[in-house]
């Protein structure tokens, strides 16, 4: 048997009152990766964030579930806990907050640390949040 990761049951979403998901299924199974691809307006976003528990969305039917536990009727906290979390396709540059200051703020320190030891990054805690290195800059964004 398969272990789920992420399972989408008939879901149904309204923001402001107003439906955006109509009847969504997806099933993730542990290690596959699904990318989600459509037109602008299709729900993609949307559905991103209702897994997240992000205002406006509301489920207005279906269910949710992440490792085996329903989470559309937690808080966004521990859905986050429980290691679901969204990334910005085009993520915002934090000149002056470094990787290491960043995750110190979130609790994730010996996470970092340990991961950027295995990956040989140790330099990589130094930089800031998503700005291209000094050479990247210089060079049109290249590196």
């Amino acid at each position: 048997m398969t272990d789920i990761l992420l399972d989408i049951r008939n879901l149904h979403v309204s923001a402001d009152g107003l439906p955006v998901l109509h009847g969504v299924n997806l099933t993730i199974p542990t290690g596959e990766t699904h990318v989600l691809f459509g037109p602008n307006g299709s729900g993609k976003s949307s559905l991103l964030a209702t897994i997240m528990g992000l205002s406006p969305y509301r489920v207005t039917a279906g269910e949710i579930w992440f490792k085996g536990q329903r989470v559309d009727l937690l808080p966004v906290d521990q859905r986050a806990q429980m290691g679901l979390g969204m990334s910005f396709q085009r993520p915002p540059a934090l000149d002056g907050v470094t990787v290491e200051a960043f995750t110190a703020a979130i609790g994730s320190t010996a996470l970092l640390e340990a991961e950027a030891s295995a990956l040989d990054f140790g330099s990589f805690a130094e930089r800031d949040v998503n700005v291209a290195s000094r050479a990247a800059r210089s060079n049109g964004g290249r590196s």
